[in-house]
């Protein structure tokens, strides 16, 4: 889920606005448009009306939900799900009583979903959603089994349930570099019975405030900096049962999305503000020394969300700003680039329809990759990830990095 600090976005996520786009593959960089391309495979095209997703998730290479709310010119929003479970062929909307702002599913019938008064459950797929829990503030869940399950959110609280949601207790977590309620635990990753980590971050110095917009002024908004926040992981190897927390990995910027990866390391994307060098930067980061190695920043690309594959080359979903500033509440191009690094990174062609400001990132076991957006998209891709996209002709001028220099790259 795409995240901005809690000061700044007033309907959470929402307020960002955000797009889902479908993936079943990875992207080229400068490319020319190649055949296939990244297909249209949901449009929610209504007069006066945006469907603003938050969060996806697809458990297996049928099923994929996606969450969001439809918000009227008025300013009323109708929170919603729409689920597929054919691959993205048909798509059935179900209505939701209350704001979502993450999910998780187990399987394709058993998930959850974290909301603005809430968690909810469904044990048919998400079809019925109901009410297990009142606890508030969370970001994001996790569950091992149907019972056994994890809830991180603002406060830096982690919670553990082992009724399926319906009672929850909350963990201690010691050597946290700021105080609780300074932080905000916006993702939770488990792989295997053992290895877990949190993501997150603190804001101990508030947020910048103006009583303008950005784009009302977007040469004052170039100017100015957000104050400082800082992000770092918690990781646990016993299941669980006891968490240590991690050296900061950034001291500025926006931890946007996380993912965990096979080698223990978080892969994130951080986004900055108008008066950084580069607009954004994927990451792999080690969650206790938080030592960070750059895999991708690009000047004229703001990237929004990235996936490792098997064969360990990236997918970046990118938005090519359709402006100076990359703050302006206007959808880019949506850009979507794979490679691992270097010279390698080549751009796959999108549907010419398909712009955001903000999009998640998804993908099925089997590597069918999904992105949402925050313009009611939902896209996929008509190749394998694997399948190589035509080459740039060129990078000079570009202002992407070489991969020496990223190699050489640390940021604390």
């Amino acid at each position: 889920m795409f995240r901005l600090p809690p000061v700044l976005r007033p309907a959470r996520c929402l307020a960002a606005g955000m797009a889902v786009l479908c993936l079943a593959g990875a992207a080229a960089f400068g490319a020319e448009p190649a055949s296939p391309t990244w297909k249209m495979q949901y449009f929610y095209d209504k007069a006066d009306e945006t469907f603003i997703f938050t969060d996806i998730t697809c458990p297996d290479d049928a099923h994929c939900l996606v969450i969001g709310a439809i918000t009227e010119k008025s300013g009323h929003s109708r929170p919603a799900i729409v689920r597929t479970e054919d691959s993205g062929a048909h798509w059935t909307t179900v209505e939701l009583k209350e704001l979502p702002y993450s999910i998780f599913f187990l399987d394709p019938s058993n998930g959850w979903i974290g909301a603005d008064k809430g968690i909810w459950s469904t044990q048919n797929g998400g079809l019925k959603w109901d009410k297990v829990s009142k606890e508030l503030g969370i970001e994001q869940l996790y569950f091992a089994s149907a019972s056994h399950g994890y809830a991180a959110g603002i406060g830096g609280r982690l919670l553990e349930t082992n009724n399926g949601g319906k009672d929850w207790q909350e963990m201690t977590l010691s050597g946290l570099p700021y105080p609780k309620e300074q932080i905000s635990f916006e993702w939770i990753f488990f792989q295997g019975p053992s290895d877990g980590v949190l993501a997150g971050s603190a804001y101990p110095y508030g947020q910048r405030y103006s009583m303008r917009p950005d784009w009302m002024d977007p040469e004052r908004a170039r100017r100015m900096h957000a104050p400082p926040t800082v992000s770092f992981g918690v990781q646990s190897a016993d299941g669980g049962k006891t968490w240590k927390s991690g050296k900061p990995f950034s001291n500025f910027g926006s931890l946007v999305r996380a993912h965990y990866l096979a080698n223990r390391r978080l892969l994130t994307t951080m986004v900055f503000d108008d008066g950084s060098p580069w607009p954004s930067q994927v990451e792999q980061v080690d969650p206790l020394t938080g030592e960070t190695a750059i895999i991708f920043r690009r000047k004229d690309r703001v990237a929004k969300d990235a996936i490792q594959l098997k064969s360990k080359d990236y997918v970046i979903a990118s938005i090519e700003p359709p402006g100076l500033s990359t703050s302006l509440p206007i959808p880019g191009k949506l850009r979507m680039i794979r490679g691992h690094g270097g010279d390698s990174w080549k751009e796959d062609s999108a549907d010419y329809r398909a712009v955001a400001r903000n999009l998640v990132m998804a993908a099925s076991p089997g590597e069918r990759l999904w992105i949402a957006t925050d313009t009611g998209m939902i896209l996929n891709l008509t190749q394998n990830p694997g399948t190589a996209a035509k080459p740039a002709a060129s990078l000079e001028n570009s202002g992407t990095e070489t991969a020496d220099a990223r190699r050489a790259s640390r940021i604390r």
